[in-house]
């Protein structure tokens, strides 16, 4: 429903145009998809992450990614994005022993968060459950775009210029329920 930014429309007709997640593009598109193009993908992402400064305009960007090949990649673009103190969330997707382990061991990624955890402005976490991921999100929010973003509270405004890498996983296990009474802060 969000919608692929074109600034010009979707000026074709897709595919899977009849099916319920058919592609879609838009001038009033939220995502942008720039496929196999790292370079590109981290150069948007950095744009994205840099208009609460460059524009006055706070925008979202979460990057999801290959995680084995993510930092391994662009490791490079996400310390020049961490320069320009640039704001967002990282994926890296499809971590563990994934379904393309049919290539070898070259795809079963364990050293992604390692990776990303070099760098002093990623926030790294390598979550169990789906109810963690919620919540590392709005801290991501919070601490990244709060009112302390603004001037107010008590957090310095370099401590708001980060990024925060989430490894999430393709393995089916079984979510279980947020426990009662969890402790978000020791999360």
């Amino acid at each position: 429903t969000a919608k692929i930014y074109n600034p010009k429309g979707q000026n074709y007709l897709s595919v899977d145009r009849d099916l319920v997640l058919a592609y879609k593009e838009s001038p009033m598109g939220q995502l942008i998809h720039p496929g196999i193009n790292e370079a590109g993908a981290v150069a948007a992402f950095t744009a994205a992450g840099t208009a609460y400064a460059t524009h006055g305009e706070p925008l979202v960007p979460i990057y999801v990614f290959y995680s084995m090949f993510g930092f391994q990649r662009t490791g490079d673009a996400f310390w020049a994005a961490a320069d320009q103190m640039t704001r967002g969330f990282i994926i890296g997707a499809t971590a563990g022993r994934t379904t393309l382990t049919g290539e070898g061991l070259q795809h079963a990624d364990g050293h992604s968060p390692i990776l990303a955890s070099t760098n002093p402005a990623v926030r790294t976490y390598d979550p169990a459950y789906g109810y963690e991921i919620g919540h590392i999100i709005r801290h991501g929010l919070e601490t990244m775009y709060g009112p302390a973003a603004s001037g107010e509270g008590t957090e310095a405004a370099s401590d708001r210029n980060v990024m925060y890498y989430l490894t999430v996983y393709n393995e089916p296990i079984s979510q279980p329920a947020e426990p009662e009474n969890l402790d978000t802060e020791g999360l």
